[in-house]
Parts: C-alpha cells; sequence; structure tokens
C-alpha cells in the first residue's frame, strides 16, 4: 500500500506527524519524488514493514517500537478522555457561576446594594 504525505504515514504508525519525520533521520523508509527536503512524501508499507521487521530502527528494536506505539495509542485515549471530562466539568463550572451572579444580582436588587 502506497502512504502518501506524513499525516498518512503518522496514522498507519499510529505516531504523531513529528515522530515519523524524526524516524526519517533514523532511516525510515520515506521516498520524495523530487530532491528538495521540503517536497511531498511517500512510503510503502512493505518497507515501513520491513523496516521495523529487520530492526533497522536504530537504538531500538521491534518489540520496543510497538510497545511504544501501543503505550502512545492508550494515552491519546486517556487525554481524548480527560479532555472530554475537563469541558464536562467547565460547563458545569459555567452554569453555577450564572446562577450564582443572577443570585448576586437579585441580593443586591432586594438589599439596595451594589456587590
Amino acid at each position: 500500500m502506497i502512504l502518501t504525505g506524513w499525516k498518512e504515514i503518522a496514522c498507519y504508525l499510529k505516531c504523531s506527524v513529528r515522530t515519523v519525520q524524526r524516524w526519517e533521520g533514523c532511516g525510515l523508509p520515506i521516498r520524495r519524488p523530487t530532491a528538495s527536503s521540503r517536497a511531498h512524501v511517500v512510503a510503502y508499507s512493505e518497507d515501513i514493514n520491513r523496516w521495523l521487521a529487520c530492526g533497522l530502527f536504530r537504538g531500538n528494536d521491534k518489540t520496543r517500537i510497538i510497545e511504544n506505539l501501543e503505550r502512545t495509542s492508550k494515552l491519546r485515549v486517556q487525554v481524548e478522555r480527560s479532555c472530554e471530562d475537563l469541558f464536562s466539568k467547565l460547563e458545569t463550572f459555567q452554569r453555577e457561576l450564572t446562577v450564582l451572579r443572577a443570585r448576586r444580582h437579585l441580593l443586591a436588587k432586594h438589599s439596595g446594594t451594589v456587590f
């Protein structure tokens, strides 16, 4: 399968675009149709699989890379859940703040003082 662009390659490897770009410097088989360092990139999934299987990633082995990719995926899910939880709490806070402001306004109106 042909992977076109950094995002598609990163999605295939289940990691970030920046990680894939760093791995290019470690031998990840990326091809550039033109000679420019900022040119469009393509990769073949078979080449990437062979690169991982042969341990061509300098300083790491295939098992460690796969473990890191799985860990990254789990962390990404945790971050998404945390963000959802944070936004939910923020909405609750905003509703409670609106209620408190309304009560303050009623109190000020009733007592004739300004808060």
